[in-house]
């Protein structure tokens, strides 16, 4: 089962309207918070090369992604962002260090399709 780390990196603290701001990664049913400041560690299923597990999303193209949320001060969804696998899955690895930029150039969060950093 690989393992995989998924850093946001320079994430920001607040965000008018929203005020004091945070993130999590969503599950199919349920959420993962980081397990230290803006990183989340975990583990998903490689069947056939289709990643698959409760932190795994796919369109009906059947491409593959996690989705990481960001809340609000009062914990409302306003964000999302979404990391596909094809942009780092490699056959025969078993562990991802994965760092993903977690604003966007105007210094709002990150939202849309992740920016992975090399």
């Amino acid at each position: 089962m690989p393992t995989l780390r998924i850093t946001l990196v320079d994430a920001p603290e607040e965000c008018p309207p929203y005020g004091k701001i945070r993130h999590q990664l969503q599950l199919k049913k349920g959420y993962l918070q980081p397990t230290e400041p803006n990183v989340y560690e975990t583990e998903f299923d490689l069947i056939d090369g289709t990643p698959k597990g409760p932190i795994v999303h796919y369109h009906g193209d059947k491409r593959r992604f996690i989705y990481i949320q960001w809340l609000g001060s009062h914990g409302q969804m306003f964000r999302r962002i979404k990391l596909f696998f094809e942009h780092f899955l490699e056959e025969g690895q078993a562990n991802y260090d994965i760092r993903i930029a977690g604003k966007m150039k105007d210094g709002t969060p990150a939202c849309s399709t992740a920016r992975v950093i090399p």
